[in-house]
Formats: C-alpha cells, structure tokens, sequence
C-alpha cells in the first residue's frame, strides 16, 4: 500500500507543481501523500463494515462527495454574510454570479467540516502555496503588492490566515491512526467473531 501510494503520491506532485507554477512542491508532495493514505484507508474500513463491494463503493462514494462539499471550499465553516460584504471584489477574478460559493455552513452540518479528512488537506495545501509568500511593498512594487493583498483577501475569506501545515500534517495522520484501528476493530470482532 505505502509504496504505491508514495510512488502516485510523488508523480502527480510532480506534474501538478511544476506545470501549475506552484511554490511549494514539499507541502504538496506530503499533502497528496496523506490525503491518498487516508482515502485508502477510509475506503478499507467502509469496505470492512459492507462486506460488499458496490454498496462499500457508493456509500464511500457519498462520503468523499460530502466531505469535499464541507471541507470549507465550497461551504465555509466561519464566513458569511457579514465578511463577503467587506471585499470589494471577488478574489481572484470571481464574478459576482460565483457567490454560492462564500456560503455559510449550516450549523448541523459543522462535524462533516471537522470529520472530513479533506478539510485539513485543504488548508495545508492552500496555506502552503498561499501563505508561505513574501510580497514586496507598494513603493517597491504596486503589481506584486496588489497581488500579495488579493492573496490576503483569499486567506481570510477562506479562514486560513493562521494555518498551521505542521498541525494540519499531524491531524491527518492522526486520522489515519484512528481510521486504522476502527478498521483492525472490525475486522476483528465482525470478521474472526472473537473479542
């Protein structure tokens, strides 16, 4: 499993980062890494309760699906509102018919964004190409402080002006660790039938 995820891990991070213009293929590398580890193993423990290939398949189906409508993407855990009315404009060449996108979350479905392994993928890799900038001043350069103060803009619209990368790294694989041991549980007790 570790080799072939390593291996799909480094060639997609290879083509993404350099033909993307990416600036920080370490983050990107680890990320991708650990968003297949957890997949792989989210898909073993649903496939473990199932016992059945295609129902283990569209029940993981739906769970990918809703964790990357919660990760904070397309549904923000803490914007609303109150904050898009702040920006000026759009970030990043966004219309205004992409508003949808700035939506808040309901508050019921707050677990999904802290459960969703995809959420701390999602910062990681933002904040890693995003956030790691230096800019220049608006005296130096007026062009690449523009620039600097979009990205700002993005980062706070997002909430991920405070990432930690070594933090998101660490809960991802402590997800990984407990996703394992739900999944050794069940084999264990559903599949052997012993305690």
């Amino acid at each position: 499993m570790l080799p072939g995820l390593a291996i799909v891990a480094l060639v997609s991070s290879l083509m993404i980062v350099y033909l993307t213009d990416l600036h920080d293929f370490g983050y990107f590398l680890i990320a991708i890494f650990l968003v297949l580890l957890n997949a792989e193993v989210f898909m073993y423990m649903v496939s473990a309760i199932t016992g059945d290939e295609t129902t283990g398949t569209a029940i993981g189906a739906f769970f990918f699906g809703t964790f990357m409508i919660c990760c904070g993407f397309l549904l923000s855990r803490d914007v609303g509102q109150s904050n898009r009315n702040k920006f000026t404009h759009y970030p990043i060449g966004c219309s205004n018919r992409a508003s949808f996108v700035f939506q808040r979350m309901p508050k019921y479905w707050i677990w999904m964004y802290y459960g969703a392994f995809e959420t701390y993928v999602l910062r990681a890799m933002i904040y890693g190409d995003l956030g790691s900038r230096e800019f220049p001043s608006k005296a130096d350069d007026p062009a690449g402080w523009k620039e600097g103060q979009e990205i700002r803009q993005v980062l706070e619209l997002y909430d991920m002006e405070d990432v930690d990368v070594a933090v998101e790294f660490g809960i991802l694989t402590g997800y990984f660790f407990l996703v394992f041991f739900i999944f050794t549980a069940i084999v264990q007790f559903k599949h052997t039938g012993r305690k």
